[in-house]
């Protein structure tokens, strides 16, 4: 957790354990249409939910997530940024260039304490140059919020590899797995040691509409470039270390 505050507050709220089956799944599905494996990404992770309330593409505005947040984990498959010299204007990409900023994730009451993926770029970033101030970070504030854990990434990730590393995690939580950091860390050594025909296997499964024929050809192109004799792809760091667990454990 970003302090230790903030983990007994994070440790106060009820896991879904306690309430019973999480059940129902709010997301952000692409925004601006730029992420190609989205839709697959977001597919896959409904699967773990009774009830999926999913914004595709110019739906999914800053009003119409903020019109219900009643859900046991939000899923954000969007851009993101971290202002150095603001970070209260650090924000989630949204459509129609709507932004869900820092500042209007601090002032929310969340329900359910939810857990939060945010699948976009820097959402894990916070502002080292006040020690005062803990909460300027998106992670963070989703804490202050209500939220019991956050996933989100600490540098710019490709799109593909996180569809691949998220989906992977949501698969192992649904067979009633443990903790979402060991989970996380868990499917991150998955993805780091995975084979290269066992990458090629798995795009082979994305399908129109979900992913393009032309960007699951690019995807098996991108897996054959870093691939050596047949070993895995995405061994680097780079690829699948980005992400981390912050809060309290949310199952």
């Amino acid at each position: 957790a970003p302090s230790l505050t903030t983990f007994i507050q994070c440790l106060d709220r009820p896991a879904l354990r306690e309430v019973g089956k999480a059940s129902r799944l709010m997301a952000v599905d692409n925004p601006d249409g730029t992420l190609k494996f989205s839709g697959w990404e977001i597919e896959q992770a409904s699967r773990c939910f009774d009830h999926a309330r999913i914004l595709h593409k110019h739906n999914a505005t800053r009003e119409s997530v903020l019109t219900d947040l009643d859900a046991d984990e939000f899923y954000f498959s969007c851009h993101g940024a971290f202002d150095t010299r603001n970070p209260m204007a650090s924000c989630l990409l949204l459509a129609s260039a709507s932004r869900l900023q820092l500042a209007d994730i601090v002032g929310l009451s969340i329900r359910r304490n939810p857990m939060v993926i945010l699948s976009a770029c820097e959402t894990s970033l916070t502002d080292v140059s006040d020690d005062v101030d803990e909460f300027q970070g998106l992670h963070t504030a989703f804490l202050i919020a209500g939220a019991r854990t956050i996933l989100g990434s600490l540098w710019s990730v490709s799109d593909f590899t996180t569809a691949l590393l998220l989906a992977h995690f949501h698969k192992r939580l649904r067979r009633g797995g443990e903790t979402p950091s060991t989970e996380l860390r868990k499917a991150q050594t998955w993805l780091r040691d995975c084979p290269v025909r066992e990458i090629h296997a798995l795009i082979d499964g994305m399908r129109p509409p979900l992913v393009a024929a032309e960007d699951a050809e690019s995807a098996h192109a991108l897996a054959d470039r870093f691939a050596q004799a047949g070993g895995p792809p995405f061994s680097h760091p780079h690829w699948w270390a980005a992400f981390q667990a912050v809060g309290g454990p949310a199952w």
